[in-house]
Formats: C-alpha cells, structure tokens, sequence
C-alpha cells in the first residue's frame, strides 16, 4: 500500500480500493475452502462412527448413502450425493 501524499491522483485511489477488495475476496476465499474442507472431513468422520457403531470394520451397504444423499440434498440442494458422500467417507 502506498503511503498517502498531499495531492494523490483518483487513479491511485481507484488502485488502492481495488487492491483491498481483492485481497478481502481472496481471504474469504480461504477461509471459506477451510471450513468446507473440516465440515467435509467431519461429516465423513460422523458417517463411519454411526456405521461402525464403536466396532473396528463397519457392516454396511450403500443403502444408508444412498438415504443420506436423499435427505440431504433435500435439505441443502446440490454437493451431498451418494458419490460425494462415499468421498467425504473416505477422507
């Protein structure tokens, strides 16, 4: 960031705002990418405990990824299908 002078041109002004924005937009970018990335790292984890029931293997089908992806994408739209469920599982 420049430092200011008396008489600073708009233009700079204009780059400075914009330099900001970016910045921000960026950050929340971040931020936003992390907790997806430990909502998505919870949700698996929650996923195998219920199936797993405190056993070591679980005895499961893809039955119950199938009705998670139902109720799921029913209640926040789009990005909980069986596909990206079994991922989440996985990670």
């Amino acid at each position: 960031m420049k430092k200011p002078t008396k008489k600073q041109p708009y233009s700079t002004l204009i780059d400075d705002l914009a330099s900001f924005i970016e910045q921000g937009r960026k950050a929340a970018a971040r931020y936003v990418n992390t907790a997806l990335v430990a909502t998505y790292w919870l949700i698996g984890w929650r996923i195998v405990e219920y199936e797993q029931k405190g056993k070591e293997r679980a005895e499961y089908g893809e039955v119950l990824l199938e009705r998670l992806a139902k109720d799921l994408t029913n209640k926040f739209g789009k990005g909980f299908g069986r596909e990206n469920l079994r991922l989440m599982r996985q990670f």
